[in-house]
This record gives C-alpha cells, structure tokens and sequence, in this order.
C-alpha cells in the first residue's frame, strides 16, 4: 500500500500543481505508455523499497525508504533519422522545462506525503504510521530512446519516443509492529 500511495500522491502532485492534465499523467506498471498516450505524457512508476538504517536495530519497528520514478516521454517526429538531429538537439531544452516544473512540484515536497499519508489512511487499518521524510530528488538519466512498442508507435518504426527519467529516494516510512 505505501508504495502505491506514493506513486499516486506524486501523481496528483503532478497533475494539480505542474499544470499536466489528467491524460498526460499517469501511474504505470512500466514505462509503457497506453496507445492513446499524447505526444507528451509523463509516466509515475515504482522506484523500489530499501531498509532504512534503524530497521536493522529495533526488533519492533520497519523502517523502510521508498522511492519513486518520473519519466517524461515526448514522441519522436515521424522522419527518417537524418533529419531527426536538430529536433533531438532542441528536445533537450523542452526535456529541461519539463525536468523543473516536476522537480519543484516532488522534491522535499511535504504535500505529496501528506496525500500519501491520506491514501494510507483511508485504505489501511487505524494505528499504521504514515511517512516522515518526503521524496528528495536522487538522479536524472540520460535521454534515451523509446522502442516503438513502448509508446504505441508503427510496427517496424525503430523509435516513437524519447524519454529521460527523474529518479527521487528517500521517502521514509516508520511503522511499528
């Protein structure tokens, strides 16, 4: 359940405060886009569960770190590849302005745990502690290319996207048994 409710908590986060509109935002298993995704769309995904340093310590408490994955997908223009170049090279400002419009709406945010923490609430039994720490970003990786398949392109189209992905760990969660 947590890793769920912050997936969605930084989805919403995203969609309320970054000004993207529910269909270009959503939690998904990986980095598949569905077929109808818009030629901007940015894709929440689980970015693992760590142990965190006092779970090793204490006989009663979890205490887990959670993170979270953002990826920023912009389809790629259908043109052979030689004249792809200076679309790629201007991509990289529009991946840059979409890289801090998220960044500034996630990081250190104490809003997206606080709706975590609301969604764990409301689904989990009365007593369970929330998370404590929030989400501070961690990396941002290379843009790289997405295969056709995983953003609904034509079948033999080597590319339909690019997409760069912001990393963000830390989100710590304390739960006593």
């Amino acid at each position: 359940m947590s890793e769920s409710a912050l997936m969605r908590a930084v989805r919403d986060q995203i969609r309320a405060h970054a000004s993207y509109e529910n269909h270009h935002c959503n939690v998904e298993i990986d980095e598949r886009a569905p077929s109808v995704a818009p030629d901007l769309y940015i894709i929440v995904t689980y970015g693992g569960v760590a142990a965190g340093p006092i779970h090793f310590d204490s006989d009663g408490d979890d205490d887990t770190i959670f993170g979270v994955n953002v990826s920023i997908a912009i389809r790629s223009p259908r043109k052979p590849r030689d004249r792809q170049r200076d679309f790629w090279i201007d991509l990289t400002k529009s991946f840059e302005v979409h890289f801090r419009n998220i960044q500034s709406k996630v990081d250190k945010q104490i809003a997206v745990i606080t709706a975590a923490n609301a969604y764990i609430t409301a689904e989990e039994p009365a007593g369970q502690q929330g998370f404590g720490i929030p989400l501070k970003f961690s990396a941002l990786g290379p843009i790289r290319e997405a295969p056709a398949e995983i953003f609904a392109g034509f079948p033999g189209e080597p590319a339909a996207a690019l997409i760069r992905t912001i990393e963000y760990r830390g989100a710590r969660r304390n739960e006593i048994r």
